[in-house]
């Protein structure tokens, strides 16, 4: 995953983590911290890291290729040789069903 801010340490001193997360805003506030868009151009090599470990039938829970779209994000490196073997498993991605107080059971009196 593309990252716009390491943290050196193990565990890291709270100092740090406190410098980090203040360089972290500024780099936000500032429009330095754009390397989510990275994982969009670059996609195809960051699908085929994600196989080598779960497998080459994963699929991410969203539909990143859509998304780069949506986003004007499509690179060079957004499809490729993993993005193919995606189309081969790939199942339709389902929404998730939300409700609120569905397993709520009503007083007893």
């Amino acid at each position: 995953m593309p990252v716009d801010l390491y943290i050196a340490g193990c565990m890291p001193r709270p100092e740090a983590v406190i410098s980090g997360l203040q360089k972290l805003m500024d780099h936000i506030n500032s429009g330095e911290a754009d390397s989510w868009q990275d994982y969009y151009r670059n996609y195809d090599y960051y699908l085929g890291n994600q196989q080598k470990l779960f497998g080459e039938d994963w699929q991410t829970p969203t539909d990143i290729i859509t998304e780069a779209k949506h986003y004007e994000l499509m690179g060079e490196g957004t499809l490729g040789q993993h993005t193919r073997l995606l189309e081969q498993h790939q199942k339709p991605l389902e929404a998730l069903e939300m409700r609120l107080g569905h397993n709520i059971k009503e007083p007893v009196e």
